[in-house]
């Protein structure tokens, strides 16, 4: 997850013992090395040698309150919440260094983002299951007679599948986690750093779950505004404008283009992921659907007008394209609830949101769907 900190209750606590935090630890499988915490600035606030596997942070004043990051030996940093006047034992195994460490605690905000991560920890691992028993399903379709053409859609749909699988669905996690802490105020935070925007629906019902004491701090403010906006772009929910206009001045109107289903896509001239995935809309899914009923629109966040006109010219982009030359800036940003470059969305001829993808394969697995449904 990206690490945002939030540091509250900016109250010096030097000289007083009762403000005092104290660390101890095992990493097993480290017999000497370092274990360092750090502020949001990325500055050093403690640091302890590790001897025999062992660490002692000595009741250090903490002058902050909030979330800070801790790492040891190989180990990423790992988010950690430290309270003034707690106590916290943690244990980790260098054999696993991605993973979030045991943490015993008289902070009870740590203890709630231990049982985060403990939620996150089994919901991986009830996705690798399914994984690899599909897996075992695909390699299974070597023993049964079946024609070429079955056994191709088979595969595909057990690929897509997978796909689907190795997706943790968060929003069920933080579901979880409100059921046990549902006053907890570091919830909102956490979910302001995980990809809400993959789920805002389910997101938003966790978060209305939470006490109105949560809801109402800074983060839940901030938090609930995003989702109330990313809602509507869901299932269902009307296609918001397109702010803009095609090289020759023309506004786009997506009820207008009347196709059947329409592919948005947002890129960026010298982005390669977006230079890519033009090259499989080109070679793939118009040739696969175009006869259909599929359209494209390409929707710019270019700010530079010769670069994005010479780079339609190259990449044999023959759909509309549309720009307003804000980059970055532009509404679209906002009203589209983009995150990263490309996005797509797939809406029906009436301006409908189908279905909100954060990359071309799952916009590809979502026409799949959409074309199979339809008579």
């Amino acid at each position: 997850m990206r690490y945002l900190f939030l540091f509250v209750a900016a109250v010096l606590f030097a000289g007083c013992s009762d403000k005092n935090i104290e660390l101890n630890g095992n990493i097993k499988g480290v017999a000497m090395g370092s274990v360092m915490i750090k502020d949001g600035a990325n500055e050093l606030i403690y640091k302890a040698d590790i001897s025999d596997g062992k660490f002692h942070i000595d009741k250090h004043p903490l002058t902050r309150e909030g979330f800070y990051t801790i790492n040891y030996s190989s180990s990423p940093k790992h988010e950690i919440y430290l309270e003034p006047g707690s106590t916290y034992t943690i244990n980790a195994d260098n054999a696993t260094p991605d993973a979030y460490p045991e943490i015993t605690t008289t902070s009870k905000k740590q203890t709630e983002l231990s049982a985060y991560y403990k939620l996150l920890k089994d919901a991986k691992a009830t996705a690798r299951a399914h994984v690899m028993a599909l897996d075992s399903q695909m390699r299974s379709l070597d023993d049964m007679a079946l024609a070429p053409e079955d056994r191709s859609v088979r595969i595909q749909q057990l690929r897509n599948q997978q796909l689907d699988a190795n997706v943790v669905d968060k929003a069920t996690i933080f579901k979880e986690l409100i059921k046990l802490y549902p006053s907890s105020e570091i919830i909102p935070h956490l979910m302001l750093n995980t990809e809400y925007q993959l789920n805002p629906v389910g997101y938003y019902e966790a978060f209305k779950k939470l006490s109105e004491d949560a809801r109402e701090s800074e983060d839940g403010k901030v938090l609930e505004q995003k989702l109330k906006q990313l809602s509507s772009l869901s299932a269902g929910g009307e296609a918001p404008p397109i702010e803009g206009s095609t090289p020759d001045g023309k506004p786009v109107d997506l009820k207008s283009l009347n196709k059947k289903v329409i592919l948005v896509d947002f890129w960026r001239a010298r982005n390669s992921q977006s230079e890519s995935d033009h090259n499989h809309i080109i070679k793939t899914l118009l040739p696969n659907y175009g006869a259909k009923g599929l359209t494209v629109v390409s929707i710019s966040l270019d700010s530079d007008r010769e670069q994005w006109i010479k780079y339609v010219g190259k990449s044999g982009m023959t759909w509309v394209q549309v720009s307003d030359l804000k980059g970055d800036e532009s509404p679209n940003v906002q009203n589209w609830g983009l995150t990263k470059i490309p996005t797509y969305y797939l809406v029906d001829g009436k301006g409908r949101i189908i279905k909100r993808c954060v990359d071309y394969y799952e916009a590809q697995t979502g026409l799949s769907d959409y074309f199979a449904g339809q008579p």
